[in-house]
């Protein structure tokens, strides 16, 4: 599946816990921790490709 120009844009930390509505401190340990989306440092902010959020958002389903 190829991403669309919406789903290849750069978010925010704060944008990234906003839209898996959890704290931000749980985007920071999973950082620290190498769990969650790949983060990529731009300066000093952390930055995620939203395709790459959602990929990893789809891995993480559970199924019965």
């Amino acid at each position: 599946m190829t991403p669309t120009i919406a789903e290849d844009r750069w978010i925010s930390t704060a944008d990234l816990a906003t839209l898996l509505d959890i704290p931000r401190d749980t985007v920071y340990t999973w950082s620290k921790t190498g769990r969650g989306p790949a983060r990529y440092a731009i300066g000093r902010q952390n930055r995620y490709r939203l395709s790459e959020v959602l990929a990893w958002i789809e891995s993480t389903r559970v199924t019965a």
